[in-house]
């Protein structure tokens, strides 16, 4: 059974975690331009293609009010 793991980010770490994700895009494709059709370098392609989604289309979690907040006026 593999095991799965789960993060939380804020928006500023979205945009940080896709830069870089598509950077490492960007290096699988010159591998794969290059003549690298090896099983190697197509899973590490696919592999960095399916974190670029999972992060891409995650959403913001609603934090439940604790009714704790103070209107200041």
């Amino acid at each position: 059974m593999s095991k799965t793991f789960r993060i939380s980010f804020d928006n500023r770490s979205k945009h940080v975690l896709l830069d870089a994700l598509k950077k490492e895009l960007t290096i699988a494709e010159f591998a794969i331009r290059g003549g690298d059709y090896s099983d190697k370098a197509l899973i590490h392609h696919e592999e960095v293609l399916q974190l670029i989604r999972g992060v891409l289309y995650s959403k913001p979690i609603e934090e439940p009010s604790t009714g704790e907040e103070t209107d200041a006026q």
